[in-house]
């Protein structure tokens, strides 16, 4: 296995691996929710088919691929030059009529690779290109990882994909370099010396030569008819003019890679499409036609077919096998290019719904009314895919009318549950959040908790919106600075402030102070036992001269919120007659657990 290749197989791992940390995570939380699917990785237009198929087929697992072009360019990318045609046969809708594509004189389409092949329109173009149009039992194997697989490949499964053409249970007319070996074995050792699906090897032979004639058992195509006494089954170099050109553009790569008989000729051809496409990030049908992936550097010149009908048709044959082999249910693995701009990519969007989710927000954050401009401009965000329902969430809970009620861990949680839950809370949940509050986790930590919910995602879906992701956390989080509109409870803050100024300054707080230590705590600029530390250590302490056992009952009144037992006021002031100074004994008092536990009453950090 290549480094392209690794990187490729790593990147599909740890999207599978991610989508099952989050089915794990899901598991602890509190908030009662499905486990996470992965389809919302995908385009909206992706869903319900890749659902349906899905549910018929559980074993199967489906993984984005995160193109991350631009779907307007890459249309317009495959129909540079001769990148795309289509045969001669096909409507004419999907024929170009560019000018060198069509002749209006005569009203005949230019031939591009001989006469019987002609330039795609922009219509087939987009049709082929378009993952959507793959999504059923059939054609989803365009997608599917070619690389070798002996648990699910298997000669019958080959022979399966032949049948009724020339090859089926036909021998190698030859005879080299074995008598009697049959095409079916044949495509299989050469899956086993290139690494690639003896499937994608067997249908790529017939989408090249054709399926011949199948009574006679015979393929009269000059590039394996053994006419010019070398073989190329995959049409290799084969391009040209016309008939002639191709031909012998064709023959000449054949004789400079040695392919002088029918064996060499498969197996040869097969460790090309191995090494130059499969092992390069091109490992499936669809990428081996439409070159959007970035693994080796390039896109979109490195393209083994012109034909753009050429995926759908192989993995149609690919789907044959496996049904007649019974292997339909096996574990696959089908990685599905995501374009930006999409066709049909986000659903519809309801205006009046999209008020309602608006107008419940107002509700069960603000407890009011929405006002006009208010309601006419979140709409508008939301209608236009400007904000996500997310986005639009955290305006309301982080707005100032919302902070400004001041709510309490616990009142807050409860506006959680509300809003975003549509119910209302359960007590251990309740505790859960509380209790990650109290460790020192920012609201808008547990904001995220709640909105990255399958339960806020299942409100989002019922009023038409874009969920989004959640929101930055790691940031200095919002705490209330006054009285709890919810419960009526004092500011944490206020309470754990005051109790500071009561205890070891033995006086009421001025109101300047007080509010510059409350504002720290708020910001999470200071914790509490830097606060702490400042009473300690500020002048106005340090000038009542206290002596060492008196420093210490303070610091046990202070820090632990008890009187100093004798015991431990004996080792502290044992401690200090030893060496240790004062700011050691504050240190050893504030990493208690003491302490730690009367900062989680207050719902602060230590």
């Amino acid at each position: 296995m290549n480094y392209k290749t690794k990187k490729r197989f790593l990147r599909i791992i740890s999207a599978m691996m991610g989508l099952l940390i989050a089915v794990m995570a899901l598991s602890f939380d509190p908030i009662k929710a499905d486990a996470a699917t992965p389809f919302e990785e995908f385009p909206y237009s992706y869903r319900a088919k890749l659902k349906e198929l899905k549910n018929m087929h559980p074993n199967w697992t489906f993984v984005p691929l995160n193109t991350n072009l631009d779907w307007n360019d890459v249309v317009n990318e495959e129909l540079k030059g001769n990148r795309s045609l289509v045969s001669i046969t096909v409507k004419d809708s999907w024929k170009s009529k560019e000018p060198g594509d069509y002749d209006p004189s005569t009203g005949t389409y230019i031939g591009k690779s001989g006469k019987n092949w002609v330039k795609a329109s922009k219509e087939a173009v987009e049709y082929n290109l378009n993952p959507v149009n793959y999504f059923d039992e059939y054609h989803i194997f365009a997608f599917e990882q070619l690389s070798f697989n002996s648990s699910i490949h298997s000669i019958d499964g080959v022979e399966a994909i032949i049948s009724n053409s020339w090859m089926q249970g036909n021998c190698l007319e030859d005879d080299k370099p074995q008598p009697g070996i049959r095409y079916c074995n044949a495509i299989y050792q050469a899956g086993i010396e290139s690494g690639v699906s003896p499937y994608h090897i067997a249908s790529r032979i017939l989408q090249e030569q054709g399926r011949g004639d199948v009574a006679n058992k015979k393929n009269y195509n000059d590039l394996i008819s053994g006419k010019y006494g070398v073989y190329n089954y995959y049409n290799f170099g084969a391009s040209g003019k016309n008939s002639a050109e191709i031909i012998a553009n064709g023959v000449a790569y054949a004789e400079k890679k040695g392919w002088n008989t029918r064996f060499k000729g498969i197996i040869g051809g097969a460790q090309i499409i191995g090494a130059d496409y499969i092992n390069k990030g091109q490992d499936s049908l669809y990428l081996q036609k439409f070159d959007v992936d970035n693994s080796d550097g390039n896109l979109y010149w490195h393209q083994y077919m012109q034909n753009i009908q050429a995926p759908m048709s192989e993995a149609g044959l690919t789907y044959r096998a496996y049904e007649e082999c019974n292997s339909l249910n096996q574990n696959f693995v089908f990685e599905i290019p995501v374009y930006k701009n999409m066709p049909n990519s986000e659903p519809p969007v309801n205006e009046e719904k999209v008020r309602e989710f608006v107008r419940r927000l107002y509700s069960l954050c603000l407890d009011r009314e929405p006002d006009e401009a208010g309601i006419d401009s979140w709409t508008e965000l939301l209608v236009n895919r400007e904000m996500t329902g997310t986005e639009v969430a955290s305006g309301f809970i982080f707005s100032d009318e919302f902070k400004n009620k001041n709510y309490c861990n616990s009142c807050y949680v409860k506006q959680l549950y509300k809003a975003f839950l549509n119910r209302e809370y359960d007590d251990a949940g309740l505790q859960v959040w509380t209790d990650i509050l109290a460790s020192g986790k920012n609201r808008e930590y547990v904001f995220n908790g709640f909105v990255l919910s399958e339960e806020f995602k299942g409100i989002c879906a019922d009023y038409g919106i874009e969920y989004g992701n959640g929101i930055n956390d790691n940031v200095p989080g919002t705490m209330p600075n006054g009285d709890c509109q919810g419960c009526g409870a004092k500011d944490n803050t206020v309470q754990f402030v005051t109790r500071l100024y009561n205890v070891c300054l033995d006086r009421d707080p001025d109101e300047a102070g007080l509010e510059t230590h409350c504002s720290l705590l708020r910001s999470h600029t200071c914790s509490c036992s830097e606060i702490a530390y400042g009473f300690i250590f500020s002048e106005e302490f340090i000038n009542k001269g206290f002596d060492d056992a008196t420093y210490v009952e303070y610091l046990y009144r202070a820090l632990m919120d008890r009187e100093a037992d004798e015991g431990g006021r004996d080792f502290w002031v044992s401690q200090m007659a030893q060496g240790a100074s004062r700011e050691d004994i504050f240190n050893g008092i504030v990493l208690s657990d003491e302490f730690t536990n009367l900062c989680n009453k207050y719902g602060l950090r230590r």
